[in-house]
């Protein structure tokens, strides 16, 4: 049949710059959910089942941290005792 474009629609009738062309879309949604699976089922799984091998915590909250009052670095662990960077004693935290 002339003017049919498989799953999609001419804006203005017998102008083919104006077809909008939905299968091509939902074909592109597909492809790109399918793609995103297997990169899913190939790449993070894997990893976050290595990372749990190894005791680490993948894609979860982070540790709490506080900030040196002397060097004023920022990535101290809550628990620490000594700064990492600058070696001063850390006050004990209120927990």
């Amino acid at each position: 049949m002339p003017g049919t474009h498989g799953f999609g629609v001419q804006i203005r009738s017998g102008n083919p710059k104006t077809l909008v062309d939905f299968g091509s879309f939902i074909s592109s949604v597909i492809y790109f959910i399918i793609f995103m699976a297997v990169v899913y089922y190939l790449i993070v799984v894997p990893y976050k089942l290595t990372q749990t091998r190894l005791g680490r915590v993948v894609f979860g909250d982070p540790e709490p941290v506080k900030t040196c009052p002397a060097c004023l670095s920022s990535d101290l662990p809550a628990a620490a005792s000594k700064c990492k960077y600058c070696g001063t004693e850390q006050p004990a935290t209120a927990a």
